[in-house]
This record gives structure tokens, sequence and C-alpha cells, in this order.
């Protein structure tokens, strides 16, 4: 079988397979066939996580099968561009995709170093947080985006 490339991040979604039973100390007799396994969607969003449990209550997804939490990245709104090429020459930091190439909006690794520079580099910011969501399908992913960004598709066009 030929390796996957992964999804390049730009996407900020990852399309896996997970196995319902994940005991990894269990018997192989026991373990689900591969038929049996479920896709699942994993995707990166700047809000907060109370944002997207209410967008996640709203649409009514699955509880038990919707697992939300905070990223593991930091989001910074920067003020320029040269802010934004020091955070990313020393930390490592990328730029989210925007349509709009005169928004510095990057992301990095929460880390107390990054947030002591921050608080000394001189430069305005704001932090955006962003929330981890594993969703149970494509379909609640696409029902999620839509209450998130309405005005992104219309008729399966995209607007922005």
């Amino acid at each position: 079988m030929a390796k996957r490339r992964p999804l390049p991040f730009m996407s900020y979604c990852h399309f896996a397979l997970q196995k319902r039973d994940l005991a990894p100390d269990s018997d192989p007799k026991t373990v689900l066939h591969p038929k049996y396994w479920m896709q699942t969607s994993f995707c990166l969003y700047p809000i907060t996580t109370a944002e997207a449990l209410e967008v996640a209550e709203q649409i009514k997804l699955p509880f038990h099968q919707t697992h939300i939490e905070p990223s593991r990245f930091q989001g910074y709104l920067l003020e320029d561009l040269s802010s934004a090429v020091f955070l990313m020459c020393r930390f490592d930091a990328k730029r989210w995709p925007t349509k709009n190439d005169d928004l510095f909006f990057m992301y990095v690794e929460r880390s107390p170093d990054v947030a002591a520079w921050m608080g000394s580099c001189g430069c305005e910011f704001k932090i955006v947080e962003i929330a981890a969501v594993l969703f149970r399908s494509d379909e609640d992913r696409k029902s999620f985006e839509k209450v998130l960004w309405p005005h992104r598709h219309a008729d399966g066009v995209e607007i922005c």
C-alpha cells in the first residue's frame, strides 16, 4: 500500500481513521477489523473553546463524538510584517493563511518564552485563542463551519 502524504497544514484539517477500540494491550482477536474504523475530521479554529462549544450546541453535534479543547497553539494578531518575521525567525511561528495580505496572524506553540518575548518586543499585538475540534465526520465539520462563517459559502461557492 502506498504511503499517503500528509495534508498540508494550510488546510487546518486532518482526516484520520480512528479505531473504536483504542486499548493498546487488548487481545488482537478482539480489536476491531479495519472495516469498522470510523473516519474523523480534526480542525483548528481561531476562536475560544467556549465559542466552539456554543456553536456545537447550537447545531446539536453529539457531545460523545465531538471533542473540543484548547489547542497547543497560541495565535498573535500583529500590526506589521517586521514583527511577524521576528516571531517566525525566533520561535518558528507560522502564518495563518488568509486572503488579506495585510493581516499578520501568526500561530506558535504555547510557551512562556514566547509570551515573555512578545511582552518585551515593543510591538502591538492581540492574543487570539485557537480551539482544536475533532468531529465525528466531515459533514459535522461542514455544518460547524457553516454556522461559524455563514458568509463564506453560498450554494457551494466560496464568497470570501
